[in-house]
């Protein structure tokens, strides 16, 4: 299921040359993604819905390397590579480690947004040869400082103005009715900004609860030390700005 999966995101990704197109660099790669779980020396972690492998990550050669990290097309865009790239980053802040680092094609647009979302920067860009599809290709190289990513814990000091701004963002939400909009994106920025910190990993699992994405949700909840609600939006606000007030 790894390797299918491993294929199926990478036929389906908006990076593209014309070696892509070529019979044998295709059979090529079905190749490597189907003998990779069974003979890589490094690590592979899962995402799972249910009992269905959705996506995975990997981590080889090189202990702050993220050599893989693929979705199926299926469910994409629904915080699964998120999910798993931010796992990575934890484990490898959590053993010291002071940067993470990976690599995509210069094209693959989608990805990169997803890369630079989760902190990372591209430190280079250029012609590259491909193990994998036994060609050269436009690459870029990224890389995320995992310091301050230890130095802000779950829960950690904030400025009050920021947890202000946040309280403000989610009034404006629920007077609109918690719907997904310019108000809804407004909280999602100011969490995104605030990764780590308890109150805002906890803002950004009610907005994935408003979108509908309680996979994506849980993965917050859990992050924040809570539990997804089973009253209404405007039952959860309440009682988190009643707390998010007392820390203001």
């Amino acid at each position: 299921m790894v390797g299918a999966l491993g294929f199926a995101a990478w036929a389906a990704s908006d990076a593209f040359e014309d070696s892509y197109l070529d019979p044998d660099v295709i059979a090529r790669v079905r190749h490597e993604f189907a003998i990779f779980p069974e003979e890589t020396k490094g690590e592979i972690f899962v995402a799972e819905r249910g009992e269905t492998i959705v996506g995975w990550g990997a981590r080889e050669n090189q202990p702050n390397y993220v050599s893989d990290l693929w979705v199926h097309p299926d469910h994409q865009g629904k915080g699964v590579g998120r999910a798993l790239l931010l796992h990575l980053c934890e484990l490898m802040a959590a053993e010291g480690l002071a940067t993470a680092r990976l690599d995509t094609h210069a094209g693959n647009k989608g990805a990169i947004r997803l890369y630079e979302r989760c902190g990372f920067t591209i430190i280079w860009r250029g012609r590259e040869f491909s193990e994998s599809m036994g060609v050269e290709l436009e690459k870029v190289h990224l890389e995320k400082r995992l310091a301050d990513q230890k130095q802000e814990p779950r829960g950690g000091l904030m400025a009050n103005n920021d947890l202000g701004q946040l309280i403000e963002a989610v009034d404006r939400l629920a007077a609109g009715g918690f719907t997904k909009g310019a108000e809804w994106q407004a909280v999602h920025d100011i969490c995104q900004r605030h990764e780590g910190q308890q109150p805002f990993d906890w803002g950004h699992a009610l907005c994935h609860r408003i979108e509908g994405d309680d996979w994506n949700a849980d993965y917050w909840y859990r992050r924040a030390g809570k539990a997804r609600g089973t009253g209404t939006m405007a039952d959860e606000w309440s009682v988190m700005r009643t707390e998010l007030s007392a820390k203001a």
